[in-house]
Protein backbone atom coordinates (compact mmCIF):
# COMPACT_ATOMS: atom_id res chain seq x y z
CA UNK A 1 0.00 0.00 0.00
CA UNK A 2 0.79 3.95 -0.32
CA UNK A 3 1.66 5.69 2.84
CA UNK A 4 -0.45 8.87 3.63
CA UNK A 5 2.57 10.51 4.78
CA UNK A 6 4.25 9.51 1.39
CA UNK A 7 1.33 11.14 -0.41
CA UNK A 8 1.36 13.85 1.72
CA UNK A 9 4.81 14.82 1.11
CA UNK A 10 4.71 14.20 -2.70
CA UNK A 11 6.75 11.28 -2.94
CA UNK A 12 4.37 8.70 -4.94
CA UNK A 13 4.81 9.67 -8.39
CA UNK A 14 1.71 8.76 -10.25
CA UNK A 15 3.29 7.14 -13.63
CA UNK A 16 3.18 4.09 -15.22
CA UNK A 17 5.88 1.79 -14.33
CA UNK A 18 8.34 0.45 -16.41
CA UNK A 19 6.10 -3.18 -16.77
CA UNK A 20 3.57 -0.95 -18.33
CA UNK A 21 5.46 1.31 -20.49
CA UNK A 22 7.02 -2.27 -21.68
CA UNK A 23 3.32 -3.92 -21.75
CA UNK A 24 2.29 -0.89 -24.24
CA UNK A 25 5.42 -1.52 -26.38
CA UNK A 26 4.46 -4.88 -26.54
CA UNK A 27 0.48 -3.86 -27.96
CA UNK A 28 1.98 -0.96 -30.25
CA UNK A 29 4.30 -3.64 -31.84
CA UNK A 30 1.75 -5.69 -31.98
CA UNK A 31 -1.07 -3.84 -33.70
CA UNK A 32 1.72 -2.58 -35.74
CA UNK A 33 2.35 -5.89 -37.30
CA UNK A 34 -1.15 -6.79 -37.54
CA UNK A 35 -2.11 -3.49 -39.58
CA UNK A 36 1.26 -4.53 -42.17
CA UNK A 37 -0.92 -7.27 -43.74
CA UNK A 38 -4.16 -5.07 -44.10
CA UNK A 39 -4.75 -2.99 -47.48
CA UNK A 40 -5.34 -0.20 -45.84
CA UNK A 41 -4.51 1.80 -42.97
CA UNK A 42 -6.98 3.21 -40.27
CA UNK A 43 -6.97 6.54 -39.11
CA UNK A 44 -4.48 7.92 -36.50
CA UNK A 45 -7.35 8.15 -33.76
CA UNK A 46 -8.13 4.13 -35.28
CA UNK A 47 -4.66 3.07 -34.35
CA UNK A 48 -4.88 4.90 -31.17
CA UNK A 49 -7.92 3.21 -29.90
CA UNK A 50 -7.40 0.20 -30.96
CA UNK A 51 -3.65 0.07 -28.66
CA UNK A 52 -5.47 1.69 -25.88
CA UNK A 53 -8.57 -1.08 -25.63
CA UNK A 54 -5.72 -4.31 -25.98
CA UNK A 55 -3.88 -2.58 -23.14
CA UNK A 56 -6.44 -2.03 -20.66
CA UNK A 57 -7.84 -5.84 -21.43
CA UNK A 58 -3.88 -6.64 -20.78
CA UNK A 59 -3.33 -4.45 -17.36
CA UNK A 60 -6.20 -5.58 -16.12
CA UNK A 61 -5.15 -8.90 -16.84
CA UNK A 62 -1.91 -9.19 -15.36
CA UNK A 63 -3.04 -6.56 -12.47
CA UNK A 64 -5.61 -10.18 -11.78
CA UNK A 65 -3.70 -12.74 -12.71
CA UNK A 66 -0.27 -11.60 -13.58
CA UNK A 67 -0.65 -13.07 -17.04
CA UNK A 68 1.81 -12.18 -19.48
CA UNK A 69 0.71 -10.37 -23.07
CA UNK A 70 -0.80 -12.83 -25.22
CA UNK A 71 -1.26 -11.22 -28.33
CA UNK A 72 -2.64 -14.82 -29.90
CA UNK A 73 -5.95 -13.44 -28.41
CA UNK A 74 -6.52 -10.27 -30.43
CA UNK A 75 -4.94 -11.13 -34.14
CA UNK A 76 -8.95 -11.25 -35.35
CA UNK A 77 -10.08 -9.34 -33.19
CA UNK A 78 -7.83 -6.61 -34.32
CA UNK A 79 -8.61 -6.95 -38.03
CA UNK A 80 -11.87 -6.94 -37.67
CA UNK A 81 -12.25 -3.92 -35.68
CA UNK A 82 -10.43 -2.28 -37.52
CA UNK A 83 -11.52 -3.06 -40.54
CA UNK A 84 -15.39 -2.13 -39.40
CA UNK A 85 -13.64 1.53 -38.74
CA UNK A 86 -11.87 1.85 -42.05
CA UNK A 87 -15.67 1.15 -43.87
CA UNK A 88 -17.28 4.00 -41.12
CA UNK A 89 -14.09 6.89 -42.01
Amino acid sequence: GVSPSKLLDGAVVNALAEEDLNRLGQVITFVEDVLQGQETRPSPETIRDTILAIFRQESEAAWESGAEFNPARYRDLISILIKKRIEQE
